[in-house]
């Protein structure tokens, strides 16, 4: 069964219909431009974190779960597969073309016909602020969304989550090839740095919020391109800061370009490695 919660229109130029939003939630404008092409290039690279978060997750067929940060519904995917009858997925997102794609391509998962698969919603929501009741999920899965940047996030995973339900999330690590070779595009080209933050720092972060049991791994990917030109298609897809100038992108993709192309000359593969570090956590039975 499926329920949409959607916004009922797209962006201006995108379907000629009228901007109808979820009060309150605010979009990233470089978000609905580029759901598409995200969809294309980045989810197929993300599907080994997702594999490792859902196994870290421990999904049960008769669970109650909530994504927040969906994008177009890569990890949903997953866990979609592994709930039963009973089991609920409630898929999140602040980007209203980035859930279109994630409903269609979950909608196709669920077999028709009422009690035959689990039961998902589709609800456009800033993980800040999830227009749901308190203590209606068994777990909050989270992948490279800003959930464990600050406290907003984490409290509102805490609300949602029943006594003792859980939270997973992954989260990108410190050191890793990509990251270096990212940061010194920044930094060449005069944009801001990435912050760095420690894991344990995070994980403090989380247990002050009022989850126990904090664990975290982190797990080494090898991730292949290609072609430089299919890298530089897998990075456009994340689309460009709202904070940054138009010359600012303008001289990123530069600077991106030709470092990447000095990396792979001539057609070869552009092979970088990443840390992610994946996070679980109990809420308490007593907050």
């Amino acid at each position: 069964m499926i329920v949409s919660d959607t916004a009922t229109a797209t962006l201006a130029g995108q379907g000629g219909r009228p901007t109808e939003r979820v009060p309150g939630v605010s979009i990233p404008p470089q978000y609905d431009p580029i759901a598409q092409d995200y969809e294309q290039w980045v989810v197929p690279k993300f599907r080994p974190v997702a594999e490792a978060l859902v196994k870290a997750a421990a999904v049960s067929p008769s669970e109650h779960v909530i994504e927040v940060g969906a994008g177009t519904g890569g990890l949903s995917r997953l866990i979609l597969a592994r709930l039963g009858p009973t089991g609920t997925l409630t898929v999140t997102d602040v980007s209203h073309a980035m859930l279109e794609i994630a409903e269609r391509v979950l909608a196709s998962l669920v077999p028709p016909g009422n009690g035959r698969g689990p039961r998902l919603t589709v609800t456009e929501a800033d993980l800040t602020s999830l227009p749901v009741s308190d203590g209606a999920f068994d777990l909050l899965v989270s992948q490279f969304t800003p959930l464990l940047d600050g406290p907003a996030g984490l409290r509102e995973a805490l609300r949602v989550l029943r006594p003792g339900g859980r939270l997973a999330a992954a989260v990108w690590g410190g050191s890793y090839t990509e990251r270096a070779l990212l940061k010194a595009v920044r930094l060449e080209a005069g944009a801001p740095p990435y912050p760095d933050e420690s894991v344990s720092v995070t994980a403090t972060r989380i247990r002050e919020a009022g989850f126990e049991e904090v664990r975290h791994r982190s797990v080494w990917l090898s991730v292949v391109h290609d072609t430089a030109k299919t890298y530089l298609a897998y990075r456009a897809a994340f689309g460009v800061p709202p904070a940054w100038s138009p010359e600012q992108a303008s001289r990123y993709a530069d600077t991106l370009t030709r470092r990447v192309e000095a990396i792979a000359p001539d057609g070869e593969s552009v092979v970088l490695d990443w840390q992610v570090v994946l996070f679980t956590a109990f809420r308490a039975e007593l907050v």
